[in-house]
């Protein structure tokens, strides 16, 4: 009945899923669009179906910095660039990376490899040129798992390979550069040889075979390195290892196009017998120039190899059989432990050759040893006990290393000695699922917050961090600055919400509000309240200067996932997961404040628009079979753009608003998680993205958006106008309470 006292032009709907969702159409954009109403009648969901599609959207985004570092779901994926040792090439989410090792953050340029749509987990480079390989995860949908071979100048990718399942956990080149070995995910680790600039091209999207295929384990393999130098006769010889796992391969004949003739041997290295140490793991192995080889061992050991020489090369007796069978007998003198090193008590998980013959390990402990040719030990510094490093690579006295932690750090380092005990930090990073971000009213910087418990400040203009960092009890999951930003607030997993000043990034006042995971804040425009939403299907009216709970609205049938403000601060608009849309005005008391007249709300202003449901976004759910995919937006006003980030890794762009059934979108790709928020910079320069479980926090540019708008003014400007004007109204009310009193008090005296 309410909604039939409503222009039957402004009335509409639409279906996420099999919900019906109303909507009314704001005076101000009927007023502009006369003939929209006439256009969008009423539809069924057939109808919509096949109604015209809207205009794409004016604007797009290009990557320009990517902070983090996966190094909770791959090991050994950094690495110099052969022909610019200045220059890192690492792993971050879907993306390869290129980017100048500088201390200077300003000249830590980056470049971008956009070929995958999954977690990369491996990563190998060539001995000599400027070519990288990548493997990543097994994508959603009927795709396999794939290696991507790239030029790290051009960024071009140049071969793609498909064969693995699940996943491609490792790679490495030859010494020449020309084979290409990999390791997949499946039940025995299948490990594939590549003659890959040989492969046809045209077969890219097919699977493909390799040169040779091996099953090398039932235990998880951590990498493969090739020797520098095989013996005679031999192709190329190379280690795998991992989870109890050492085995020491030659090949020969590899490219014969008889394939019975191609050899690929392999033998487990034995160790036991020397040490009685029966190990966990392999956690890495290292070359010599020489050929000799070291590994790294889970008990701290560092196990010295010895090879045969030129002059009895490894290579199978032609009088038997070359089907595979005798896989042992012609390599079990191959290689022989020479010694065995204790270095730590905690396990070896990196080693890195120097350029002299010497080498540097890396410990579980978060300590780094250098080592000279003779294997004695020089120098040691300690990083602390939070470092376990997981990746490591050596060039012109520089190590650098990729810590567990998403981290990666810069020692300086000479033949002797370590030049100092405190690493530059190269890139910062995450360790859990990132959830919260939030970007500063005034200043080039925002915040994010995650699973990890903490809460990082970047500077998107010098695109690093600020050095401030803030650690909780709980799981981070929301945060927004209020309208000057001097104050941040915080909301955690176990319903806590923390007040940060700005100025000095410390936190004021911390309180437990809800019984369940706060998952959204907002700020009130004009005054001093915070909304907060949780997954106890209540939004809760904090007073911002203790937290305390001024009224708690209750409403929603389901976790609350998304709050705004209006312009006027009056009302709070908030989503729930089960697409319930409900408007509050907060100026009533707590059971009058639901506001379910369609007129009263219809016509209320919000410049920002986080919530997932409403008139202006109707259009973002043209293809979207299940709500639960779609993770946040943020709407932009001045630029008429929406950005939303979805399970599939995507950050969607839409026209905003977002009106027509079928509005087309650009989708753009990077992250291989679900993307879990995203924000527009206060000038729409920039969109920052967060990733969840990739690790990743994208900075994108906005290029090519025209500004609607008039530019806002600033929020510290806005903010003492309206306290001005509050001022003045509240003095004007105590002149007039004064002049009634007065008025009261004379006729009772008469």
């Amino acid at each position: 009945r309410d909604r039939e006292r409503v222009d039957p032009k402004r009335r509409g709907s639409y279906y996420v899923g099999p919900k019906k969702i109303h909507v009314t159409m704001p005076q101000s954009y009927m007023d502009e669009h006369p003939n929209f109403a006439a256009k969008h009648e009423k539809r069924s969901p057939s109808e919509m179906a096949k109604a015209p599609e809207g205009d794409e959207p004016e604007g797009k985004l290009e990557l320009a910095y990517a902070y983090g570092y996966n190094g909770r779901t791959a090991r050994h994926n950094v690495a110099f660039n052969p022909t610019n040792k200045d220059e890192l090439v690492y792993c971050l989410a879907g993306v390869g990376v290129v980017m100048k090792a500088s201390k200077e953050a300003a000249e830590r340029k980056q470049r971008f490899f956009f070929g995958h749509n999954e977690d990369v987990i491996s990563l190998a480079v060539h001995p000599t040129r400027a070519i990288v390989a990548t493997g990543q995860l097994d994508p959603k949908g009927a795709e396999t798992p794939y290696v991507c071979i790239w030029d790290a100048d051009s960024m071009e990718e140049l071969q793609r390979i498909y064969f693995h399942d699940r996943g491609v956990c490792a790679l490495s080149f030859s010494h020449d550069g020309k084979y290409l070995a990999s390791v997949g995910q499946d039940d025995s680790h299948s490990l594939a040889i590549w003659e890959w600039e040989a492969m046809d091209k045209k077969k890219q999207q097919q699977e493909q075979t390799p040169l040779l295929e091996r099953l090398t384990s039932k235990e998880a393999v951590f990498g493969v390195e090739f020797n520098p130098k095989p013996r005679a006769g031999n192709d190329f010889e190379f280690v795998t290892y991992g989870n109890r796992l050492l085995k020491y391969w030659a090949a020969r004949n590899v490219s014969d196009k008889d394939k019975k003739k191609r050899m690929l041997k392999g033998s487990i290295v034995q160790s036991y017998g020397a040490t009685k140490i029966t190990q966990k793991a392999y956690y890495c192995v290292a070359f010599f120039d020489n050929g000799e080889w070291v590994t790294g061992c889970h008990s701290g050991h560092v196990y010295r190899f010895k090879t045969k020489s030129d002059d009895a090369p490894v290579a199978e007796d032609e009088s038997k059989d070359n089907s595979g069978k005798n896989d042992d007998d012609a390599l079990k003198t191959a290689t022989s432990l020479y010694k065995a090193y204790k270095v730590y008590e905690r396990p070896v998980a990196t080693i890195s050759v120097m350029d002299d013959g010497g080498f540097i390990t890396g410990g579980g402990d978060g300590t780094f040893k250098l080592f000279n040719a003779e294997f004695e030990e020089k120098a040691s510094v300690s990083l602390g006990e939070g470092i376990r490093p997981i990746a490591a690579a050596y060039a012109n006295n520089k190590l650098v290393i990729g810590t567990r932690t998403n981290e990666l750090l810069e020692l300086d380092v000479t033949a002797d000695s370590f030049q100092s005990d405190k690493p530059t930090q190269l890139m910062e990073g995450h360790s859990g699922e990132i959830w919260a971000l939030a970007v500063h009213p005034i200043e080039p910087v925002f915040v994010s917050g995650a699973h990890d418990k903490t809460l990082v400040v970047w500077d998107y203009e010098a695109r690093c961090t600020r050095e401030k960092k803030l650690t909780f009890e709980s799981r981070v999951r929301s945060a927004c600055f209020n309208i000057d930003g001097s104050k941040l607030a915080i909301a955690t997993w176990n319903g806590t919400v923390a007040l940060i000043d700005w100025a000095t990034f410390s936190v004021t006042k911390q309180a437990k509000v809800a019984t369940e995971t706060i998952d959204c804040l907002a700020w009130q425009p004009i005054g001093g309240v915070l909304a907060a939403g949780s997954w106890d299907q209540s939004v809760y009216v904090l007073s911002a200067e203790d937290l305390s709970v001024q009224k708690t609205l209750t409403g929603h049938t389901s976790s609350v996932l998304m709050v705004d403000f209006s312009d006027d601060g009056k009302y709070i608009m908030s989503c729930s997961r089960d697409y319930e849309l409900l408007y509050w005005d907060i100026t009533k008391s707590e059971r009058q404040a639901r506001v379910k007249k369609t007129l009263a709300y219809a016509d209320v202003e919000f410049s920002n628009w986080h919530c997932f449901l409403g008139w202006p976004v109707q259009g973002i759910w043209s293809d979207v079979g299940d709500g639960t995919d779609l993770n946040a937006v943020d709407g932009n006003f001045d630029i008429g753009l929406l950005a939303l980030g979805d399970d599939f890794g995507q950050v969607r762009l839409f026209s905003f608003p977002s009106v027509e059934p079928r509005s087309k979108y650009v989708a753009f790709q990077g992250h291989s998680s679900h993307v879990t928020n995203v924000r527009f910079s206060p000038n729409s320069d920039y969109l920052f993205s967060t990733g969840g479980a990739d690790y990743g926090v994208f900075q994108w540019n906005v290029v090519g958006a025209t500004k609607k708008n008039k530019p806002k003014k600033k929020a510290w400007a806005e903010e003492n106008e309206i306290k001005e004007n509050n001022a003045d109204d509240a003095a004007d009310k105590n002149s007039e309470a004064a002049a009634a009193n007065e008025a009261k008090a004379t006729t009772a005296t008469e």
